[in-house]
């Protein structure tokens, strides 16, 4: 987990390097999606690798630390010349609820 955040930290926080290939429309939302349900199932399991006795617990603990993180790197983001954007932010949101539906499931 704390290897996942610090790369993800890095990636997220660098000057956006310039494009190579053409950019196709909103797919910056997708890595976000899957790099945060990544990041909140990874979560889980540096917690506790057994089933979780209060899953709403872990939910509410999960979604406040994991969106607060999110919002925290968006705004971090305007400082080193990328651009602040609110629909990451809710792209980060549905990676976590995403990971915490399978957490819940499983």
């Amino acid at each position: 987990f704390i290897v996942c955040i610090s790369v993800l930290s890095f990636f997220m926080l660098t000057p956006k390097p310039p494009e190579i290939a053409p950019e196709v429309n909103n797919i910056d939302k997708v890595e976000h999606v899957i790099a945060f349900l990544i990041l909140t199932i990874l979560f889980r399991y540096s917690i506790c690798s057994k089933k979780i006795d209060r899953p709403i617990f872990f939910v509410v603990l999960t979604v406040l630390i994991l969106c607060s993180y999110g919002v925290l790197i968006e705004y971090l983001q305007g400082f080193t010349g990328r651009s602040r954007d609110i629909a990451d932010v809710f792209s980060d949101m549905a990676g976590v609820l995403g990971g915490c539906l399978l957490m819940v499931l499983i």
